[in-house]
């Protein structure tokens, strides 16, 4: 199979990917970049990129923002931190930056989506009779 103009994955690129994944899953805080990607797993950056779309159909740049979005949501569900914090924490470099690649993954600002989600978790409690 042809991607991005390489013919063969071979058995090592596919663990190569997979460590990719798991190390931006770990990393997501910091500052990724292909290059660095590439070299902590040992695979070509062309290999890389190709390997990523092929199995997440997200390029490296999307799978990063999706971990770090997915990480904020679960903030967001969890306590009350501000929305700074959980931006900082999540590898955003900056708040209104952050606003938008959520709103963009999530379809809700941050503080829409902590207002749904507390307002969800309420009503599961009422439903229960816990309230």
């Amino acid at each position: 199979m042809r991607i991005n103009g390489i013919k063969h994955f071979y058995n090592d690129d596919f663990l190569r990917i997979e460590q990719a994944i798991i190390f931006i899953e770990t990393n997501y805080r910091n500052k990724i970049n292909t290059i660095q990607l590439s070299v902590e797993v040992n695979i070509s950056q062309r290999k890389l990129i190709a390997g990523i779309k092929q199995r997440t159909n997200l390029t490296i740049e999307q799978l990063i923002q999706k971990v770090r979005v997915d990480k904020a949501k679960q903030l967001l569900e969890e306590n009350t931190y501000p929305l700074k914090l959980i931006a900082k924490y999540t590898g955003f470099r900056d708040q209104s930056y952050f606003g938008k690649v959520f709103k963009k993954h999530v379809a809700m600002t941050p503080e829409e989506y902590r207002a749904a989600t507390k307002q969800n978790y309420y009503s599961k409690i009422i439903e229960k009779g816990n309230l």
